[in-house]
């Protein structure tokens, strides 16, 4: 996500005050917009739930969760991928030391609590979902 000054579109962006430069769609929420800790969970949950090769124009935009979901693959370094695509579509740093990603195999259900902070450490949270297959 670019603060809104990048776009060219914002001429007077300077007669504005923007306290919280994250800022997503959101077509749940009533005026159509979320804010700081909502955006960005929206965000970390579009990027692990986008299946490889499913954004055309933007191939590397995916997680390797499918991988854990559909094939029952898990292993530290799949986790650590995963982390990574967050990282780098999303202007967070994850918080690995205290990240948990749990999968039971038998319902193919992944539980992650992933604590994260914004890149201008004015955000920590936890990024808490339960997805299934």
């Amino acid at each position: 996500m670019l603060p809104l000054s990048a776009n060219s579109d914002f001429k007077n962006i300077n007669n504005y005050v923007i306290d919280n430069p994250y800022i997503d769609i959101n077509g749940k929420s009533p005026d159509g917009v979320v804010y700081g800790v909502d955006a960005l969970d929206q965000a970390i949950e579009a990027v692990i739930c986008t299946m490889p090769g499913e954004r055309l124009f933007n191939l590397t935009f995916y997680s390797p969760l499918y991988d854990i979901l559909y094939n029952n693959y898990v292993n530290e370094q799949i986790v650590g991928q995963i982390y990574n695509k967050i990282e780098e579509f999303v202007p967070v740093r994850i918080l690995r030391e205290r990240s948990k990603i749990y999968f039971d195999s038998k319902t193919h259900t992944l539980n992650t609590n992933i604590p994260y902070m914004s890149l201008d450490g004015r955000i920590v949270s936890e990024f808490r979902r339960r997805l299934k297959k």
